[in-house]
């Protein structure tokens, strides 16, 4: 778990060891010492042998300046071999990395009801097309990369504005590269 200053950071620990999986994270979080900003750079070396990644949110928005944002290698989107998770700010740095769009403004707080493709192996086992999903943020993805697709989505009843809540792209052939992101916070019981 790349854990870029998330409130949630120790949750996406928690949920995968109930599971049983071993999990170790790294701090990437924006922070000050001493006065001196602090931005670990995390390489496409520091995960290149494990099993699976998650790219956590944080307090790091991708609108941000090249000098306050967290300083993720975008080959880990691009070259990593194993399944990558992005929810809050690693959905909008993978968008973003990939060659989508992330916007600033579209903000949402709390719960939201969310429609979602119950065929994407992501949602296994739900039974449900609409989810309440947590979805805490300040900018969302406007374009997808090529190759995405839309997984879930939800509206806004006053402005009738679509959010991408989650996007999936399927493995290369021979692979297990599963790119997904996710606006919402899936390590929530919502």
């Amino acid at each position: 778990i790349i854990d870029n200053g998330t409130q949630y950071g120790q949750l996406y620990a928690k949920r995968f060891r109930d599971l049983g999986i071993e999990v170790d994270s790294i701090d990437a979080g924006v922070y000050y010492e001493e006065r001196k900003l602090v931005r670990p750079k995390v390489s496409l070396f520091d995960v290149i042998n494990y099993a699976g990644v998650v790219i956590a949110g944080g307090k790091s928005s991708v609108t941000d300046s090249p000098k306050k944002r967290v300083d993720i290698d975008p080959r880990i989107y691009s070259e990593f071999d194993g399944p990558l998770l992005g929810p809050c700010f690693g959905h909008q740095d993978m968008a973003d990395r990939l060659g989508g769009k992330v916007v600033s403004g579209l903000k949402q707080c709390g719960p939201v009801f969310s429609n979602i493709d119950l065929n994407n192996n992501f949602f296994y086992n739900l039974e449900s097309a609409v989810q309440q999903i947590n979805s805490t943020h300040n900018d969302g993805v406007s374009i997808m990369p090529e190759g995405f697709k839309r997984i879930a989505y939800s509206t806004n009843e006053l402005t009738g504005q679509e959010y991408v809540d989650a996007m999936s792209k399927a493995p290369s052939e021979g692979k297990n590269n599963w790119r997904i992101g996710t606006q919402f916070h899936p390590e929530t019981n919502l």
